[in-house]
């Protein structure tokens, strides 16, 4: 049985390799910024526990001005330490949206192509339907052919066995004698009688 044969099939393996390249170089951008999201959050965590334990542990009671202005240091450090992270993550940001952009492209690429395979092969299926199909209703005239020929044989020879033979009595034979009369006999007695 024939097979299907896409033509562009090594157009389709390359948009895939390219897809699968493009979604790898993806999952490592967004690994990067995931890490860094993650170190944001840790310093963002940081701050929060230290004023929890200022609010908790250190307004109450005798108040320690030094302890006090040493959070504000503390916290105004992290501040920065966060403004200057979340300005190293917005480059990386954008590479991230690249990243996404080109393999959505990527993707779409590859669908435009497995699209038109699949069209080819249906297209393909149908063409091979019709000729089965011409080769069946072929087959099926030819054996209808044989068949109709072997009963006209069948009828020719019925039709040969009925038509008169040399030798037998019938209409144009004898001039016209019939079944019984004598051969050498004439309805007329006169000229059987030699007159």
């Amino acid at each position: 049985m024939a097979r299907f044969k896409f033509n562009l099939d090594g157009v389709l393996r390359q948009r895939k390799l390219v897809e699968d390249q493009r979604r790898r170089a993806f999952g490592e951008v967004q690994r990067r910024y995931a890490a860094m999201e993650a170190e944001l959050r840790a310093m963002d965590d940081e701050v929060k526990r230290a004023t929890d334990d200022l609010r908790d542990n250190h307004l109450v009671g005798r108040i320690s001005v030094d302890y006090l202005a040493a959070h504000r240091r503390f916290t105004m450090a992290m501040q920065r330490k966060a403004l200057a992270h979340a300005e190293r993550m917005s480059p990386v940001r954008s590479e991230l949206e690249a990243a996404r952009a080109a393999l959505v492209e990527a993707a779409k690429q590859r669908r435009i192509m497995e699209k038109l395979r699949e069209k080819r092969e249906a297209d393909w299926k149908a063409n091979e339907a019709r000729k089965d199909a011409a080769a069946m209703d072929e087959i099926g005239q030819q054996i209808g052919t044989r068949l109709a020929r072997a009963a006209g044989e069948d009828d020719g020879v019925d039709g040969d066995a009925s038509s008169p033979s040399p030798g037998t009595p019938g209409e144009g034979w004898g001039g016209g004698l019939e079944m019984g009369d004598a051969v050498g006999t004439h309805p007329d007695p006169d000229l059987h009688a030699g007159v």
